[in-house]
């Protein structure tokens, strides 16, 4: 795994549309049957996830605006903290309903 992150600055709404000043990060979106793990995991928490990306295209604006990327996640590591508990039972019934 990664030895270092580096942090995301986020842009600011403020920056985008000039009324608030709360951060927008970038996201990603996955399903469960993408990354299995999200079933167990909690909103709010944060986990560490290693990504492995394929750029898939990239635009540069002569005008100083930031560049920017498309990123694929074509792969991923993921190794619970010491505090969870990997082997949490997943409970399910026939019809796929996932109790919480």
């Amino acid at each position: 795994m990664a030895e270092k992150f580096k942090n995301i600055k986020g842009m600011s709404m403020n920056d985008m549309m000039k009324e608030s000043s709360s951060k927008m990060y970038p996201g990603v979106y996955v399903s469960e049957g993408d990354i299995p793990e999200i079933d167990s995991w909690e909103v709010g928490k944060e986990y560490v996830l290693e990504v492995k990306v394929k750029m898939t295209s990239k635009d540069e604006y002569a005008d100083g605006r930031d560049t920017n990327a498309r990123l694929e996640i074509i792969a991923y590591n993921y190794e619970a903290e010491e505090d969870e508990d990997p082997s949490t039972p997943k409970m399910s019934t026939s019809d796929g309903y996932m109790p919480k």
